[in-house]
This record gives structure tokens, C-alpha cells and sequence, in this order.
């Protein structure tokens, strides 16, 4: 049997992260969700989601996308929490539909049944739901819960690494001048990885793991729980709880509490708190996102067009895919960067995607199609890599379907002044 990772209409709730990838791509903890439904789950998963995101997906997983179903399949949502509670439900193997708010977590349909619940789109919709929920019969007391918001991924990553906190691999121990404070068991350095001396470990409160072909520059600090990706370098950096470094990301300066999403560049000092950071993205000298007001009141994040509460006195920015932040730029609290867009100065606005944004005017400029796509050739050359026809797709699409958030947003086409 085959397990599908769908996508529901509220996949746009984790936008600007989510225009880019299908939900099950966002990071969480050392992983991404999908790769954690790879670990508790013995089907094969395939994806299904926005149409759109077909060719992208397929070539970042290798995998079939939106695919005929012939036979019984396990629907898994895209946006779960894959926690020991889910997989406490996965391992029962239940009958009936799983549902977390009237949305469904997973269930086990037919062919029959599944021609029904798709939209011509590839997203899910409630009322779909509803319909299989009333076919099949629903599970009662079960754990299982469901990504709601974006800030959710960030506020609970740290327990997340804690949660997958163990490697298979080869460990190597810290350098001979390293500080470690805590249990050793709780630094994991591979041995593909570099870690130069005077560098100090934080383990008391969770792991600190640094993945193969990493590199820790003399006069960083890491305080777990924190993941340190392939390839990445930290450039005498602090990095804080909770925090998750990408693959091939360059870090210096300060980071807590976020995910820095892979290929990544904040080379310099400046501060990231509480924050997602895309993939692509390169933040200037000395740029600093805040993630506290003033009056120490819950931060409030715009979603669907609505001001909503997160209950939350710290949450810092969200920044989508290939966003270009210049030096010495200040990013309020919870606001949101669009994918490709480039921000300087003062950012208290959410940002549309392919925006220029410079805060000492009231509305941005529409970036030229012909530069955006130009920007993420040359930055992805600079890692000796190149954008795909697939990829350059994407951008092109993503440019013509975001125009109504420019226009709502009083973009205006011409130049920034």
C-alpha cells in the first residue's frame, strides 16, 4: 500500500515558505516532514498537492507526484505533527478516519473513495473532508494533531530535535581546547565534520548535533538543542536553543530559536530570533530581525488577509525563498518577506512577493521577472550549482499568481526611489 502525503486548503497559512515547496517540505527539528513520515512509515509515500509544484517536487524527491490511484491507499496530511503521538495512531493502523479540528490527519480509502476527495487544484478542501469523514466514520481519543500555523513549527522545534535527537553515524569527540557543558552523550559531531578549537557546547538541555561535512569555526557557541547541517559553516558564530542550520548554510553573528532553511547566507553579525528563514536567502551585514515589541505584548502575524493573535511574546519574521535582505536592515516582529523579494532599511509591512521594499517609502516596487530569475542563477552558481528549467518555472509562475497580493499591497511597477 501506498501512502500519500496530501495537501488541504490551508497549505497558505504557511506562506511565504509554503509558495515553494509542498507542505510536507517545511523543516522541522534535523528533517524535514517528510523525511520524518519516511522514518515511521513502511509504505511508499508519494505527494499530492498544488499542481503547480509537480515538476519542482519531482525533482527534489524523485518521486511520482499526484498520481492515479488504483488501489487502497493510506491519505496522510501533509501538515501533521509526526510526533510518538501520530505514530502511536500509524502503528494502530486505524480503521476509521483520523480527524484534529474537522481536518483530516490520515485514513485509509479506496479508489472509489479517493476520486472524491481530490480538487481540481491538488489541495483537499473541509468539505472533501467532511464527506470522507461521514463515509468512513471517524477515530475518537487519539493524540495525532496537525500544524496550524506557521509559528507552531518554529516554537516547538527545539523539542523536535530533542525528539529526533540520535545519529547512526560514526560521532568523533570535540576538540582538545572545546568547552562542553552537560552530559558528553549530548554532543553527536560526526566524524566527516570539522570543529575547530575553542569552541563551546551547551548540551544541558539538549543535543547538539553537527552533521557531516560541517564546519565550526574557532569562538562559536552552540547551546542545544541545536542542529548543525551538512555542509553548513559557522562563522564564530552564537547559535542558541532551538535552532536548526540547513544544509550548506554559512552563519555568523546570532541565531536562536530558528530554522535557517538550506543554502542559506548570513555570514556576518547581526541577529535572527524566532524566525524561518528560507531557502536562497541572503541576509547583509549587521541585518537584525526583531522578535519582541516593545510593550511586551503577543506578537500578531497577518494570515488569509486577517491580523491574527499568535498568543506568542516572541516571534520574530518569515522569510520566503531566494528573499534578499540588505545590510544594516531592520525587520519588525512577525512580519512576513515574499519569495524573491528584496528589503532594505526599515521592513514594518509584510512584504509581497518579488517586491522591492525599501521602509522610507510607503509601498514597494515590483522586481522585474528578468531579475529575479537572474539573482538565483548567479547566487546559485556562486555554490557551483544551477538553476533548473523546472525551478526557473517555478519563479515564473509564482511571479504572474502573486500579483493580486502586489496589488492589494499598493506595489507599484517602475523604480525604487
Amino acid at each position: 500500500m501506498r501512502a500519500l502525503v496530501f495537501e488541504d486548503d490551508l497549505c497558505e497559512r504557511f506562506a511565504p515558505l509554503t509558495l515553494t515547496r509542498h507542505v510536507s517540505q517545511l523543516v522541522w527539528g534535523t528533517r524535514t516532514i517528510w523525511q520524518s513520515l519516511q522514518r515511521l512509515t513502511k509504505e511508499e509515500l508519494v505527494p499530492l498537492g498544488r499542481n503547480y509544484l509537480a515538476d519542482v517536487t519531482r525533482e527534489r524527491l524523485h518521486v511520482e507526484y499526484n498520481p492515479e490511484v488504483e488501489e487502497e491507499v493510506l491519505l496522510v496530511n501533509g501538515r501533521v505533527r509526526p510526533d510518538a503521538q501520530f505514530e502511536r495512531v500509524l502503528r494502530s493502523e486505524p480503521k476509521l478516519a483520523v480527524l484534529f479540528k474537522d481536518r483530516l490527519v490520515m485514513a485509509r480509502v479506496t479508489k472509489q473513495q479517493f476520486a472524491a476527495f481530490v480538487g481540481e487544484a491538488g489541495l483537499v478542501t473541509s468539505r472533501a473532508v467532511a464527506r470522507l469523514a461521514k463515509e468512513l466514520g471517524t477515530s475518537e481519543g487519539h493524540d495525532a494533531t496537525l500544524f496550524e500555523n506557521i509559528w507552531e513549527i518554529v516554537q516547538s522545534n527545539g523539542y523536535a530535535i530533542v525528539l529526533q535527537g540520535h545519529s547512526e553515524k560514526e560521532m568523533a569527540p570535540p576538540p582538545r581546547l572545546s568547552n562542553v557543558k552537560g552530559p558528553s552523550s549530548n554532543l553527536m559531531i560526526s566524524a566527516e565534520a570539522e570543529v575547530e578549537e575553542i569552541t563551546s557546547f551547551d548540551v544541558s538541555k539538549g543535543p547538539v548535533i553537527i552533521d557531516d561535512g560541517a564546519h565550526i569555526e574557532a569562538f562559536s557557541q552552540v547551546a542545544g538543542p541545536s542542529y548543525i547541517g551538512p555542509k553548513a559553516r559557522l562563522h564564530a558564530a552564537l547559535i542558541r536553543s532551538g535552532t536548526t542550520i540547513g544544509e550548506e548554510c554559512r552563519i555568523g553573528g546570532e541565531v536562536e530559536n530558528s530554522i535557517m532553511m538550506s543554502y542559506t547566507n548570513k555570514s556576518h553579525h547581526g541577529y535572527i530570533g524566532d524566525s524561518i528563514v528560507g531557502e536562497w536567502v541572503n541576509l547583509g551585514a549587521g541585518s537584525t530581525f526583531s522578535n519582541l515589541k516593545n510593550t511586551y505584548g503577543s506578537v500578531k502575524m497577518e494570515v488569509d488577509g486577517k491580523k491574527i493573535d499568535t498568543n506568542l511574546v516572541k516571534l520574530g519574521p518569515m522569510v520566503g525563498d531566494m528573499a534578499k535582505v540588505s545590510i544594516g536592515c531592520m525587520v519588525f516582529a512577525g512580519k512576513k518577506i515574499g519569495v524573491g523579494s528584496q528589503v532594505m532599511n526599515l521592513v514594518r509591512d509584510d512584504v509581497p512577493s518579488f517586491t522591492l521594499y525599501d521602509g522610507r517609502n510607503s509601498h514597494g516596487v515590483e522586481l522585474k521577472l528578468e531579475s529575479a530569475i537572474l539573482t538565483q542563477q548567479r547566487m546559485m552558481d556562486r555554490r557551483g550549482m544551477a538553476l533548473s528549467k523546472a525551478g526557473e518555472r517555478l519563479i515564473e509562475y509564482l511571479f504572474d499568481a502573486r500579483r493580486k497580493e502586489r496589488r492589494l499591497k499598493k506595489v507599484k511597477k517602475g523604480v525604487l526611489r
